[in-house]
């Protein structure tokens, strides 16, 4: 689990701006009125000021036909500051729209004007924005290059708390690239500026992030203190959330030093902090650790309950994802519509141009060209629209496609799951009955099954299987379900599988295992099952021992249905098995893959 600083701010700068957003709207909305009743009688360079002023003020995609204007009255009057910041405006606003890549554009653009202007301050803030931008997008190498020219270009008179802020953002980086020696350097030199500015916001982040570092480096006490400070002073500022997190990390390293007092007791009051503060990554992230702490602890219900939360906090953020990416997509629409209409007003304006200055010789050339440019234009923006129009059917069939073939996978878990809890309830129903193995075996295949599509609907996948969470998934319901007290191992590389090799593979898995689980432990003290999966080279490897009393004096003859199914479905894979009893039992599968 991490923190991230600069998305903090960013989020605090966004939500600061959408409270202000009715006033700045007003604003702009006055600024639009004079320039409309003046705009005849005002210069160039207030022309210019007054497209600037009111982009920024709109701060949304109607800023960029005026931000554009202003670009281009700066250009004409060759004032570069005044280009500079209607620059970073327009910046602002593409990054706010989504489209990150121009952004970039612009920005670099604007340094380069402030690096001819020998403007410092503005260009170290020029590489700052781009280093934020690569962060929040996870190009952490990126964002470190941009952090790093910031630091160099600063004014000795302007080294404050962006400063520091831009130090210390340096180091979350490495830190988050695991480049740990680095991330030290720059932690501690943000620690030591702000002891003259004082800042509790910037000593949170920077004391919380030198704890995990040192945390990840097994430097426990200093982390634990540095740790302890991050959440003391970002509660202090109200910062409840990123607090909660390293309060996190304070649990995590005492449970590795097996300080167990207490410790079930403060998870649980974590998980109850984040969802009260509606933090879905973080109450994802922290199930997961529950999973792994309440299987370690051998609590396998309260582990699945756990696994069962972060499952649907996944599948909650993997929705918010795809509704953010579907809004981008609606607003990188409309600024190719306000681009395709600029281009427009430019070429009126040439036109406009072009007619002033000619003679009324030319005058019949000049209505055939206007003419000819009216039915081009219109020529091309039908074009554009039918392709348009085409790329929108094909974009939609393929999510319609994406979107029936994930709610398929669900619905055919959904029938299989019904179909294994109708096998249970028969399965208590008959009691001692005879029938009961058989139906529990048939249940366990089913689920099997199931187990199948459920990850296949869990995940961006819909033909493949990650085999090393299938198998362990797998063979953790089958040892809940026999009530074992084993505890299986498992040597499994990350392995993705076709579907149509995963369901025989869990197939085959789940009888070998449920075989095991019935007749190879009876007067075993020390049961332990190991699974192994290993690739080499175009083969599949997969082994299921086990220590018990083997297959020469198990009750088992070898000739039940369940190792029919495993030789049939062997030959389905075109594969090999073997088995070894000479030390409890081996039994070896080799497929293609």
């Amino acid at each position: 689990m991490k923190t991230t600083n600069v998305l903090h701010l960013l989020l605090l700068i966004i939500s600061t701006s959408l409270s202000l957003n009715a006033q700045t709207k007003h604003k702009a909305d006055s600024l639009i009125a004079v320039l409309n009743e003046k705009e005849s009688t005002l210069s160039k360079d207030s022309l210019a000021i007054y497209y600037n002023r009111i982009g920024y003020h709109l701060n949304s995609l109607e800023s960029i036909p005026y931000l554009e204007k202003s670009i281009q009255l700066a250009e004409e009057l060759e004032d570069y500051d005044q280009k500079s910041v209607a620059i970073e405006n327009l910046s602002n606003i593409h990054r706010i729209l989504g489209n990150n890549l121009r952004a970039i554009e612009l920005l670099n653009e604007a340094s380069q004007i402030n690096i001819r202007l020998d403007n410092k301050y503005y260009e170290c803030l020029n590489y700052a924005q781009l280093a934020g931008i690569y962060y929040t997008t996870y190009e952490y190498e990126e964002a470190i290059r941009y952090y790093k020219k910031a630091i160099r270009t600063f004014p000795e008179n302007k080294k404050k708390l962006n400063y520091i802020f831009t130090i210390n953002n340096t180091g979350e980086c490495y830190r988050l690239l695991k480049q740990y020696d680095s991330a030290k350097v720059y932690l501690n030199r943000a620690i030591t500026l702000n002891k003259a500015t004082k800042s509790e916001i910037i000593d949170g982040f920077a004391y919380g992030n030198l704890g995990m570092v040192q945390f990840a480096l097994g430097e426990n006490d200093i982390a634990k203190t540095n740790l302890k400070k991050g959440v003391v002073k970002l509660k202090n500022n109200g910062d409840d959330l990123n607090a909660e997190i390293y309060n996190v990390e304070l649990i995590k390293l005492d449970e590795k030093e097996h300080r167990t007092e207490g410790l079930e007791t403060r998870y649980l009051t974590s998980y109850k902090v984040f969802k009260e503060l509606q933090a879905k990554e973080q109450v994802k992230e922290l199930s997961k650790e529950l999973v792994r702490y309440y299987k370690n602890k051998g609590q396998y219900k309260d582990a699945l309950f756990f696994e069962e939360e972060m499952i649907l906090y996944k599948d909650s953020l993997i929705n918010l994802e795809s509704l953010r990416k579907l809004e981008d997509a609606k607003h990188q629409f409309d600024l190719d519509r306000v681009a395709f209409e600029l281009e427009l007003l430019k070429q009126k304006d040439a036109l406009k141009s072009y007619v002033s200055i000619c003679a009324a010789v030319i005058a019949m050339i000049f209505i055939a060209l206007s003419v000819y440019l009216y039915y081009e234009s219109k020529r091309r923006k039908k074009t554009n629209l039918l392709l348009q129009q085409q790329k929108d059917i094909i974009m939609e069939r393929e999510e319609e496609k994406a979107l029936l073939l994930k709610e398929l996978n669900h619905r055919v878990k959904n029938n299989l799951q019904m179909i294994s809890s109708l096998l249970n309830l028969q399965s208590n129903q008959l009691g001692d009955h005879p029938a009961v193995k058989a139906i529990d075996s048939g249940r366990f295949r089913v689920e099997a099954m199931s187990l199948i599509h459920q990850k296949l609907y869990q995940t961006d996948a819909h033909i493949d299987i990650d085999l090393k969470n299938y198998l362990e998934d797998l063979v953790l319901n089958l040892t809940f379900s026999f009530d074992a007290s084993l505890q299986p191992q498992f040597e499994v590389d990350d392995i993705p599988l076709h579907i149509d090799k995963a369901i025989p593979l869990g197939l085959i898995v789940n009888e070998l295992v449920t075989n095991a689980m019935k007749y190879a432990f009876e007067g075993i003290d020390n049961p332990q099952l190991i699974i192994s999966v290993k690739k080499e080279s175009e083969l599949l490897i997969v082994k299921v021992m086990d220590n018990g009393i083997g297959l020469e004096n198990s009750v088992s003859n070898g000739t039940s249905f369940g190792l029919h199914l495993v030789d049939s479905l062997v030959k389905q894979l075109n594969g090999t098995l073997s088995k070894d009893s000479s030390k409890g039992t081996i039994i070896t599968l080799i497929i293609s893959v």
